[in-house]
């Protein structure tokens, strides 16, 4: 009788046991695509884990999952990591393309390290968009620069990330301005480097708007070109 007792106990024992050794295939990681981390040098984290029979559970938090954040310990060399916030060094990450690494273990499985990357956007190309397509005497010109992102977004850079570097005006922070009485100057000439590689830089000539009196100078089309200048009848 004791004998069907301990059985019994046993079978009911079993699909727990089952459970808890199911074995664990991979872990991987995810960031908040609203954290906007292409500016800003954190985000929210997630983690994903995979069994070999097809289950899967997730982390508390951006996954929405069940890990609780003391059911899991993340260590990482590429910033700092606590209760899925991650704040991540971006200078040093450069080298590594920002891919950033961690070391995952879970209370779940002892004994079991996972090393699990984690691709952050990073930029890709700069370019110049100005809000005009010349600019005015005595007025500043705003040179703005957007980043494109390996994410496939595009964001405004500011003097924090970007260096100028302005001939033929003054420059005032992220503007140009001319002086009222210089008629002479008929393009400013603008340098832009990203601070991060100096690699990525980009150049333009900016044109500043003549007057009245230069109108009459001006070429429109490749027939203008081929015309002689006519005279105005007195």
């Amino acid at each position: 009788m004791i004998s069907k007792l301990l059985n019994v106990l046993a079978l009911l024992a079993l699909p727990a046991l089952v459970k808890s050794q199911q074995r664990i295939e991979k872990v991987i990681a995810y960031y908040d695509s609203s954290a906007v981390a292409e500016l800003y040098d954190m985000a929210r984290v997630g983690f994903e884990v995979f069994y070999q029979n097809g289950q899967s559970k997730a982390t508390v938090g951006l996954s929405g999952g069940t890990i609780r954040w003391n059911q899991i310990n993340v260590q990482t060399d590429d910033g700092t990591f606590r209760n899925g916030q991650f704040n991540f060094n971006r200078a040093s990450l450069r080298p590594k393309r920002y891919l950033a690494q961690f070391t995952v273990s879970l209370r779940e499985a002892p004994g079991q390290q996972f090393k699990v990357e984690l691709q952050l956007p990073y930029l890709t190309g700069i370019r110049f968009r100005q809000y005009t397509d010349s600019l005015k005497r005595g007025e500043y010109f705003y040179v703005n620069v957007e980043g494109i992102y390996s994410s496939g977004r595009i964001f405004p850079l500011d003097t924090a990330r970007v260096r100028f570097a302005v001939r033929g005006a003054e420059l005032h922070g992220q503007d140009i301005l001319l002086d009222r009485n210089d008629f002479t100057t008929k393009e400013i000439y603008v340098d832009a480097v990203y601070r991060l590689n100096s690699d990525m830089k980009i150049s333009t000539a900016i044109p500043v708007k003549q007057g009245p009196e230069d109108l009459s100078g001006l070429i429109k089309s490749e027939k203008d070109m081929q015309q002689p200048t006519k005279k105005k009848k007195q």
